[in-house]
Parts: C-alpha cells; sequence; structure tokens
C-alpha cells in the first residue's frame, strides 16, 4: 500500500522532532523571548510539547513483526488516517473545534485532546457550554450535533442515549431479519450452494481479466 503524502510529511516532521537535540533547540528558539518573564509557561510549553511527542510515537504505526532487511513499513491506509487524525490535534488543538463545526470530529480527536490538553479541553467545553444557544442548536445539522455531543462528552437529545440508540437500530433492521434473529441457521440447499460457486468462479475470473499484472 502506498503511503498518503499527508501521513508521510506527519511522520516525517515526528522523527526530525524526536531527536532530543533537535526538540531542544526548537523549544529554546520558540520560548526564548518569554523564559525570563514567564518560566512557569515555558515550562509547560516544554512539558505539553514533549508529552505530545510521546503520545504520537505511540501512535505510529509500525510492523508487527519487523526484519532486518525488510523494506520501509507501508502500514493500511486506515491506520495512516487515524495516525493523521491524532497528529492534526496534537499540531493544534483548536481544529477540534472546526471538526466540531463541521460534524468530523472522531474518538481520535478526542482521546488526543484528553491525553495531551486535558485542561485545555475542559476550557473549551466550559467556553462552549456557556455559549451555546440551545434553541438554534436543535436546528443544526445531526451530524454537527453528535460532534457536539462527543466534544462535550454527554448526549444532547434522547436518540444519542443508549436506549436512544438500541430504538434506532431496532428500526433499522429488516422485518424479516428481525424475525430470524435468534433461530438456528437452516442449512443452505445443495442448488444454492451449486449457484454461489459458480458465482464465485466467475467473480474469481472477472477479478483476474481486471487485473493489470493478468493483462
Amino acid at each position: 500500500m502506498a503511503k498518503l503524502p499527508k501521513y508521510s510529511q506527519n511522520k516525517s516532521t515526528l522523527e526530525d522532532f524526536s531527536d532530543p537535540a533537535e526538540l531542544k533547540k526548537h523549544l529554546t528558539d520558540n520560548t526564548a523571548d518569554f523564559f525570563h518573564a514567564a518560566p512557569n509557561i515555558t515550562q509547560g510549553i516544554h512539558s505539553t510539547v514533549t508529552n505530545g511527542l510521546q503520545y504520537l510515537n505511540g501512535k505510529l504505526p509500525v510492523p508487527v513483526n519487523p526484519m532486518p532487511l525488510s523494506k520501509d513499513h507501508e502500514p493500511p491506509t486506515q491506520s495512516q488516517h487515524h495516525f493523521n487524525h491524532s497528529f492534526d490535534i496534537v499540531d493544534n488543538p483548536l481544529s477540534a473545534l472546526e471538526h466540531v463545526k463541521n460534524g468530523t470530529l472522531s474518538s481520535l480527536h478526542m482521546e488526543a485532546l484528553q491525553n495531551v490538553y486535558p485542561n485545555l479541553l475542559k476550557d473549551m467545553q466550559k467556553k462552549v457550554l456557556e455559549h451555546m444557544d440551545l434553541e438554534k442548536a436543535k436546528d443544526l445539522p445531526y451530524p454537527t450535533k453528535l460532534s457536539l455531543s462527543k466534544f462535550i462528552g454527554q448526549p444532547l437529545d434522547e436518540s444519542m442515549t443508549p436506549q436512544g440508540i438500541v430504538a434506532n437500530q431496532a428500526a433499522m433492521t429488516p422485518p424479516q431479519q428481525a424475525m430470524n434473529a435468534g433461530q438456528p441457521n437452516k442449512p443452505m440447499p445443495a442448488s444454492s450452494m451449486k449457484d454461489m460457486d459458480v458465482a464465485g468462479r466467475a467473480a474469481t475470473r472477472s477479478q483476474q481479466l481486471e487485473s493489470p499484472e493478468k493483462a
């Protein structure tokens, strides 16, 4: 699998700052102006950056059984996306609010906030609750409501409660599937198995014809 450009860039950035000497130089250069005036804040920044790097290193996809002569690891696309989600929040925690607005906030975004910026997260949650217009919020798109609920850490309407989720799932279950739930599986007729076998062979053949390697 090919590496996503954004994943490669984020991974490279992480590797650069994983060098202790490079990290120290970066932090010193960027906090030198107010180190003497606010040493506690400076120390807090250093601690947060270090914590963020450690967190991201723990999220970096790695091969299960690395070999000495193996090629550069290319993780599954989903794993690359997951790492990018974590990286984006560690790099810019306020971007979580944009994800809330767009209805794209993920559990990975929240996990990164909770682990790297717990105090900032509490402050943002407090501000959102203080300034939320409940009447206007009722008309928000449902994905935005879900993201807002995830950000706040509590359901915002009955459909987001455990009972509501179960009810929605039951409503979406086809009647025949619901009737068959809990009943023992019946053996498939031999004729149906034969049809599936023929269909399977046809699909395999189709894949071979479409494959560039077989062309």
